[in-house]
């Protein structure tokens, strides 16, 4: 299905993995974890989302967040562990899991 805003749609992807490129070259420079990484990338992917979907309530924009998940697994192999971690209300230290 066509999206009404295509162009927009493929820019706002292109930032988010700009973003996401960003991110992991600072946990392979040690400036970051990969969890806070990942988690950063998430929530950007999220409010990229919540945008699109104030613009297009039709079409939505799922498809951003799978390509936001596979992002996310590039920069951090444990990402769902540590979501569902988060989501258990385990706390989560910006390093790993306290």
């Amino acid at each position: 299905m066509m999206r009404i805003f295509d162009k927009e749609y493929n820019a706002i992807t292109d930032l988010l993995k700009s973003y996401a490129v960003g991110r992991k070259n600072n946990v392979e420079r040690g400036l970051e974890s990969p969890i806070l990484a990942a988690l950063l990338v998430e929530k950007y992917a999220w409010g990229q989302h919540e945008a699109l979907t104030v613009i297009d309530s039709e079409n939505g924009s799922r498809d951003l967040i799978k390509l936001a998940d596979k992002l996310c697994f590039e920069i951090d192999n444990d990402f769902e562990l540590n979501r569902q971690h988060r989501y258990q209300g385990l706390q989560i230290t910006l390093s790993g899991l306290k």
